[in-house]
């Protein structure tokens, strides 16, 4: 018996189809076969060994990085149906194109129920003999109301299967971060567990828009160089160790050269110091005892790509060997740019330098006929000041007149000239406060 790896549905479910030795079935033909969800079309993978099928039935089938179990398809046996037919072949495509329109009605049936999930794709079986619909919710909800509603709209049997994140870019099959399709979406079958460790073992920057993917997860790619980095990590400490010599100088482990299985070493005297795997006892040993490490030349494992790095770089920025990174020189500020402390020192000795250069200057324009002073007379004539400008006299200010004393009742007093020809007080010119006119006195 040969057994065959079957793919079919959108989600990509893996399916073990067994056939008769003698029976021929080629990598990428397609076949009709009957799944647990019914008669619909499939491609075979390949042949697979009875170690593969065992590795397959014990991956994962759902996303454990979510922390609860998704609605996901086993693998299954599948009965082989036979090859399909052009009219078969034509009606597929045909449902392709009819799935478009059913999944816009079935999202404006769903705007009415008012329900927290997010329609992902819509799949019809071979017979349209049921109607799947995949959608993503954080929880579970009731959509029976919903259910209903699509089964009298489109007159046959629904079926709503919940996916996760993943799922959701495999079905849609976008474009990953590297600019080639997601590997979810392509040959990826399964998803393995990732974690934040295998980020941190392969030095990796722990930022969330580059190491994760379109669903939002943990990129899948994260794990195909695990093993690798696992095994150059056995017998090593963590990265961010720290190691102390004698003399107080600290030594950090910030990661690994997988081309150069070396380790890499943070100096005090901020350099990086690649040392070789196999040489990591005796470096520790020595840094301890306060000892210069030198590395046998013998054993020091050579740098890829050195000759393409070494042509970005200019000549006086030399590669040093051993690994041995060229110390960070210190940005000098730029001349001519003063603090502001300095700038008022700076305009006062120009202006006495202006002052010292004058006098020589004024005599070679004159000529010999005018006399040179003396140094005493240039040091006067350095130190004169500009006269003061003359201060303004204030304005002469109006004398201002004694507030009346109030009369003693029952006694009015009448100027001599009458009643019109009284003085009245000048009030001041900026007073916020009008006094009160008091009427006149009459005779």
């Amino acid at each position: 018996m040969k057994t065959f790896l079957i793919l079919y549905g959108k989600p990509r479910y893996l399916g073990f189809l067994r056939t008769e030795e003698d029976f021929v079935l080629r990598k990428g033909d397609s076949i009709v076969i009957e799944s647990p969800r019914g008669r619909e079309i499939g491609i075979v993978a390949g042949p697979i060994s009875p170690s593969q099928e065992e590795r397959y039935r014990k991956a994962p089938t759902s996303e454990t990085a979510d922390g609860n179990a998704k609605n996901g398809s086993s693998t299954d046996e599948v009965q082989f149906v036979g090859f399909p037919l052009p009219d078969e072949t034509g009606f597929r495509k045909e449902c392709a194109e009819e799935e478009t329109q059913v999944l816009q009605r079935a999202r404006e049936i769903l705007k009415t129920h008012n329900l927290a999930m997010k329609l992902v794709d819509v799949e019809y079986l071979l017979d349209r003999s049921k109607l799947f619909f995949y959608f993503t919710a954080e929880q579970r909800i009731d959509f029976r109301g919903f259910v209903r509603d699509l089964a009298r709209e489109f007159k046959t049997r629904i079926e709503l299967r919940q996916i996760g994140g993943r799922d959701e870019a495999k079905v849609a099959a976008g474009i990953s971060q590297c600019g080639m399709p997601c590997c979810c979406s392509t040959w990826l079958n399964r998803f393995e567990p990732i974690c934040i460790k295998m980020v941190k073992q392969q030095n990796l920057a722990l930022n969330p828009t580059k190491i994760s993917g379109i669903c939002g997860r943990l990129m899948c790619c994260m794990g195909y160089e695990h093993q690798t980095y696992q095994e150059l990590w056995k017998g090593l400490p963590n990265p961010g160790t720290k190691l102390k010599s004698l003399t107080g100088e600290t030594y950090l482990i910030s990661g690994v050269d997988l081309m150069g299985k070396s380790l890499r070493i943070f100096c005090p005297d901020r350099t990086e110091l690649l040392v070789p795997v196999s040489e990591f006892a005796k470096f520790k040993e020595a840094i301890q005892k306060g000892e210069v490490w030198e590395p046998q030349r013998e054993e020091v494992v050579p740098l890829p790509f050195d000759s393409l790095l070494q042509e970005a770089v200019t000549d006086s920025d030399r590669i040093v060997e051993d690994g041995i990174c060229p110390v960070e020189r210190p940005v000098r500020p730029r001349p001519g740019r003063l603090t502001s402390r300095e700038r008022p020192v700076r305009r006062t000795e120009d202006r006495e330098k202006r002052e010292r250069e004058l006098p020589a200057k004024q005599a070679a324009s004159a000529g010999p006929a005018v006399k040179s002073e003396s140094p005493a007379q240039e040091e006067t004539r350095s130190k004169r000041r500009r006269p003061r400008r003359k201060k303004r006299k204030p304005a002469a200010s109006v004398p201002e007149v004694a507030p009346a004393k109030p009369a003693p009742e029952n006694r009015i007093e009448v100027s001599p000239t009458g009643p019109d020809n009284l003085e009245k007080p000048r009030r001041k010119r900026n007073s916020r406060r009008r006094k009160s006119r008091k009427p006149q006195a009459e005779e």
